[in-house]
């Protein structure tokens, strides 16, 4: 799982600060697994698209679903760089 682009969204009602992620493929549940150790891990498969959010409290909030290629992060507060920098070596960890 690589990412494809960073893409921050105008106008979120969840939060002034958030980014779109893009993979180069789809979100499966073992990715899903492996960011849910970054926080508060809920999964909900009573859908037909498995939905899933991961909430580090004070610092942000991931949201996606199983099958997408993208997710939304949505961020407490200004220190943007330094999460992103973290989250992308998480992801780069699934990797490996």
């Amino acid at each position: 799982m690589r990412i494809s682009r960073i893409k921050k969204v105008d106008g979120c009602l969840e939060g002034s600060s958030a980014k779109d992620i893009f993979f180069d493929i789809e979100i499966d549940k073992a990715f899903a697994d492996h960011l849910g150790s970054l926080g508060k891990y809920i999964y909900n498969d009573s859908f037909d698209k498995p939905f899933f959010k991961i909430i580090v409290r004070g610092y942000y909030t991931i949201k996606g679903s199983v099958g997408n290629r993208s997710m939304r992060m949505i961020f407490a507060e200004s220190a943007l760089d330094e999460i992103m920098d973290e989250l992308i070596k998480h992801i780069e960890d699934f990797n490996n």
